[in-house]
């Protein structure tokens, strides 16, 4: 698996991954397990992009915000859980360099799972935005971060020897997850 220094001792244990991965309920699980905060950088930066140009042409600006936002609880020795898509694993290399043991990183996807099955977890749950689209199209995007996303993710984050934690299967992702914190 990735890092192997405690994730206890993180001021900021970050949860990021593919959409659908299940990063919510990572992250609330760990909540309650460690008593601390989560703060929902999706939640966040969707708010900005309403009210900026978040285009590729003015610098990936929510990006670069969502970086800011990790560093700022960093510097301000926050100890939190950030939960979010915006930090790619490239970006946390470049944060354990510079914040060491306080940075603890971890990505979630789900390359194994299956489409219909994730969406019905989903619609079980009904708090997921996917819950409320129609199943054709709430299918087909899950198929597509199934292939592209979740594969990719795990692929950087084992270039950069980051902790991926496979959710393909959601009780499976949720104890392996776990076993990260004892």
């Amino acid at each position: 698996m990735g890092i192997h220094h405690n994730p206890n001792d993180a001021r900021v244990i970050y949860i990021g991954g593919a959409s659908a991965a299940g990063k919510s309920t990572a992250a609330e699980m760990l909540s309650t397990q460690t008593g601390r905060p989560v703060f929902d950088l999706d939640k966040i930066l969707h708010q900005v992009e309403k009210h900026a140009d978040t285009s590729e042409e003015q610098g990936d600006f929510t990006r670069i915000l969502a970086r800011t936002f990790i560093e700022e609880m960093l510097t301000t020795k926050t100890r939190c859980i950030v939960e979010g898509v915006w930090i790619q694993p490239a970006i946390s290399a470049e944060l354990l360099d510079q914040y060491g043991r306080n940075y603890f990183p971890i990505y979630c996807g789900y390359p194994n799972a299956n489409a219909e099955e994730r969406l019905q977890t989903i619609a079980d749950n009904g708090t997921h935005w996917l819950a409320m689209r129609p199943k054709p199209e709430a299918t087909a995007f899950i198929q597509d971060k199934i292939e592209k996303q979740s594969t990719q993710i795990r692929a950087e984050a084992n270039k950069y020897g980051l902790n991926f934690i496979d959710f393909s299967t959601q009780s499976q992702g949720c104890e392996d997850l776990l076993q990260l914190f004892t």
